[in-house]
């Protein structure tokens, strides 16, 4: 079995309405769009690298965040809407063999 190495944490602005689903695995109430979005926005956030993967810890939801979703793919539903928004805290893990 693989071992895993922290090698950085990132921050990334995200709609705040996915903050269940990463963080507990939870999409219940999500339309299959949104999940779709979701995953394509942490897709995004991953690593060029292929023994490197980010997956997301925390999240700071700030109800007066409401503001455009520039952070992630362009092709992204959302992209450019005004939405209320987090910030995800992504924590970057390395393969070692």
């Amino acid at each position: 079995m693989p071992a895993y190495k922290l090698i950085e944490t990132q921050t990334a602005t995200g709609l705040a309405h996915w903050a269940c689903y990463f963080i507990n695995g939870d999409a219940s109430g999500m339309e299959d769009a949104d999940i779709a979005e979701a995953d394509a926005w942490l897709a995004f956030h991953q690593p060029e690298e292929t023994n490197r993967h980010a997956s997301v810890v925390s999240c700071e939801d700030d109800e007066n965040n409401i503001g455009r979703l520039f952070d992630g793919p362009g092709n992204a539903p959302s992209y450019g809407k005004l939405c209320n928004l987090a910030t995800y805290t992504l924590f970057v893990y390395e393969t070692e063999s």
